[in-house]
């Protein structure tokens, strides 16, 4: 009679007993932020949306100082000249041209501070290290010019007086530490053989994909142009600074002998800014906030360089130029390269 029953028994312990197979579990969509995922946007650890307070204060404070190093040196290596008594007017617009990199400065430090708000998650994408590693290259590169500058001025010899070569060479490498510590904690890796990797695949990758579409100023595949003819131009620009002879070496910014190498470590970090703005647009995220701040600080870039151009040909001798006047060609390409960042 109990034999009846046994299906039923059977049935109702398959129903009641505990399952053995594991429990997988759900797996819930990361947010972050505006940003939608893309392949190999993170690539590091344990992604975290929580703030870094941090970075999120120290990035403006970084700015801030390198700001006040960068204009307290420029006054004090063209305020005056070892060799020449030159006009006030022709002493106060070169200092101002000194300046003139700063937009683009302040637009990676305020794009990083804000991605610090959003937490580490946003930090270890591409844009984010790409932009801490040429933050603390560029910062890197202002200290050594601060504390070694007569091996960065040739002929002309600028030595800073020691409470401000003390100060500006901290402020710069107190930025290089704040964005290299953050680029490390970001990155999957750290060895100079990953940088040299990345670097040489940026410009390997430079040439922007669309095919014929490049030539069509209405195409939307044209969008690309403007940005990559930057990138290589800063890139151009950074390497003119740090390896071609005076007086070659003056230009973009036409600072002299007493700046010009020094400044090199802005045209580096506008090569950054103008690649990672370049790589947006080719994936259609150049209306992203961060991509828009730093558009904002590479039109101001050339604006500034424009305005301050106007000023030296209406109100300046341009003999006080020579080696702008004497190389005509690369005068060209210096205005070229601004008036583009000034029409992004």
């Amino acid at each position: 009679m109990m034999l009846k029953y046994i299906p039923l028994l059977c049935t109702a312990h398959a129903l009641l007993a505990p399952s053995r197979r594991p429990v997988r579990p759900t797996r819930l969509p990361s947010s972050i932020g505006d940003v939608a995922p893309t392949a190999g946007a993170t690539t590091s650890g344990t992604k975290s949306n929580t703030p870094v307070k941090t970075l999120e204060f120290l990035y403006p404070a970084a700015a801030a100082a390198t700001t006040v190093a960068w204009t307290a040196c420029a006054c004090a290596a063209l305020g005056t000249h070892p060799r020449l008594d030159l006009p006030p007017l022709h002493t106060r617009l070169t200092i101002a041209q000194a300046l003139v990199p700063l937009p683009v400065l302040w637009a990676t430090c305020q794009s990083l501070a804000s991605a610090a708000g959003v937490g580490w998650s946003r930090l270890e994408s591409a844009t984010y290290r790409r932009l801490n590693l040429g933050l603390a290259t560029a910062s890197t590169w202002l200290a050594a010019a601060v504390w070694f500058a007569p091996s960065f001025t040739g002929a002309t010899t600028v030595t800073y007086a020691p409470p401000l070569r003390l100060a500006a060479t901290a402020a710069h490498l107190a930025t290089a530490v704040i964005a290299k510590c953050a680029w490390a904690k970001s990155s999957p890796g750290v060895s100079p053989v990953r940088v040299l990797k990345g670097v040489a695949g940026s410009a390997l990758g430079l040439a922007p994909p669309g095919g014929t579409a490049l030539g069509d100023p209405d195409a939307s595949e044209s969008k690309v142009v403007a940005p990559t003819l930057l990138t290589a131009a800063f890139g151009a620009w950074t390497l003119v600074a740090l390896a071609a002879p005076f007086p070659v070496a003056t230009l973009p910014l036409a600072l002299g002998r007493r700046l010009s190498r020094a400044a090199g470590a802005h045209s580096l970090l506008a090569t950054v800014a103008a690649y990672c703005y370049k790589d947006a647009v080719e994936r259609d995220r150049d209306g992203a906030s961060t991509f828009k701040t730093l558009k904002k600080g590479l039109v101001g870039l050339g604006a500034l360089y424009l305005l301050l151009l106007a000023a030296k040909l209406a109100f300046d001798d341009w003999s006080q130029y020579p080696a702008a006047a004497s190389r005509l060609i690369l005068t060209a390409l210096s205005v070229a390269t601004f008036g583009l960042a000034a029409g992004l």
